[in-house]
């Protein structure tokens, strides 16, 4: 093999390193936000200033106002219905 193609090879192999790193700090920081969001959640509805009612209201409004797809918003609907607030092995 040349050694032209050897570096081809290396950088492809750098650049998808990088980006199985970018992906991994991105799963990361989701995650992260997921606990804060369910330690709020859990505080909120320890000191009975939150009601699942409204939070299943608001996530749904902030769903159809980011566009997400009708399934996506099905979906979502269904996880409020069947686990309330929990997610699941997401958010316990």
């Amino acid at each position: 093999m040349a050694n032209s193609d050897n570096q081809e090879i290396e950088r492809y192999r750098a650049e998808i390193a990088r980006a199985f790193r970018a992906l991994g700090g991105a799963m990361e920081v989701m995650q992260a936000n997921l606990f804060i969001t369910r330690a709020l959640i859990d505080l909120l509805q320890a000191r009975d200033l939150l009601q699942i009612v409204e939070v299943r209201e608001r996530a749904l409004v902030l769903a159809e106002s980011t566009g997400v797809t009708p399934r996506t918003i099905e979906a979502l609907r269904e996880l409020l219905d069947e686990n309330g607030l929990a997610v699941p092995q997401v958010l316990q």
